[in-house]
């Protein structure tokens, strides 16, 4: 049986998004697929160890500062932040070894570093309390010192190759297409 390394984007427009999905990641509110008794299992970095009002907080410094160095305001309906959902087949993860599944989340958290640069990933949550371990990550998609979701996701062609380049480096070391 195939199994597939999974990446799923989304883009968020304005703070009170961003504070929501990390309400919903951080377990500030109710998560009807997740099992509580596990809630424990999961980790969570950077601002995604705060409450969920540091996520937006940290996107907003970040916007400012490089606003303040590009000396321009930004466009007010500019994408502020992706979030990222990266995950594998749910029968991967019955079966991988316990070193290939650390190996993939490992992996995963190193390549959004690379893609994005780190100051501009702000949060990560490690969800093991659901049917399928995943990570979610938001970050702000800064290129040149200026927002720019559409350099990562803009398109069919950009978004075939971040998931061509997520398959590459993260699922294929571990047995995953």
């Amino acid at each position: 049986m195939t199994h597939f390394a999974i990446i799923r984007t989304k883009k968020h427009k304005s703070l009170a998004s961003i504070i929501g999905v990390a309400r919903h990641h951080a377990r500030e509110v109710p998560c009807p697929s997740a099992d509580i008794s596990k809630a424990s299992k999961n980790i969570a970095w950077g601002a995604g160890k705060s409450p969920s009002q540091a996520v937006g907080d940290k996107v907003k410094q970040i916007i400012e500062d490089a606003q303040k160095k590009a000396g321009k305001k930004f466009r007010s309906d500019s994408v502020k932040a992706v979030e990222y959902l990266l995950t594998a087949s749910p029968d991967w993860w019955k079966t991988a070894k316990t070193s290939d599944k650390k190996k993939f989340i490992n992996d995963a958290r190193a390549w959004l570093e690379a893609k994005h640069g780190a100051g501009c990933v702000v949060a990560e949550w490690l969800h093991m309390d659901e049917h399928s371990p995943h990570l979610h990550a938001i970050v702000v998609p800064l290129v040149g010192g200026v927002l720019n979701a559409k350099a990562f996701l803009g398109g069919k062609t950009k978004m075939r190759s971040l998931q061509d380049d997520f398959a590459k480096k993260v699922g294929e070391p571990v047995g995953l297409s």
